[in-house]
């Protein structure tokens, strides 16, 4: 699981993505350890379109490691 998070303020997304990783470690979930807090989220669109290309690269980098964990995962194959 990865964990993104945005916020029209300086810090709330990385205090949430935080907040949350705890919650989802207890509950047994396999969250990786990419961190992407978009702070002022509100200035990073544009009609509804990301217009930063450094969160989009930031978002295209936790894609591809959410999908090579996927890839990772189902190589392993379970043994009732």
């Amino acid at each position: 699981m990865a964990v993104v998070g945005a916020s029209t303020g300086a810090f709330g997304a990385a205090w949430a993505q935080a907040e949350l990783r705890k919650v989802l470690a207890a509950l047994g979930a396999r969250v990786l350890d990419v961190e992407l807090p978009v702070a002022h989220a509100h200035t990073r669109f544009e009609e509804g379109e990301l217009i930063d290309e450094e969160i989009r690269a930031g978002l295209a980098d936790a894609l591809e490691a959410l999908a090579e964990e996927v890839r990772q995962r189902e190589r392993v194959k379970v043994v009732a």
